[in-house]
């Protein structure tokens, strides 16, 4: 499942917030419960978007939440040190 990806060039912040909880909803309904995520995916709004969603939802208990840090996302995007 990818919510936009790490890529500037190539995709990252193309879903939206709804789009993003649409997936979400599909994913869930369908058995989904585990989401890898990171501070630099879908232009740094996928672990607000999940967070969001899980309380919306309900369902923070049901998820198993994975993620990890790197530097801001648009130093990465740009080999730039933040």
């Amino acid at each position: 499942m990818s919510i936009g990806n790490q890529w500037g060039q190539h995709g990252m912040g193309e879903m939206d917030k709804d789009r993003s909880f649409r997936l979400l909803d599909a994913f869930y309904t369908a058995g989904g419960n585990f989401v890898d995520t990171a501070n630099t995916y879908q232009d740094e709004m996928s672990e607000r978007f999940l967070s969001e969603w899980m309380a919306a939802r309900g369902v923070r208990d049901q998820m198993v939440v994975a993620t990890k840090v790197r530097g801001c996302a648009a130093c990465w995007a740009r080999s730039a040190p933040c």
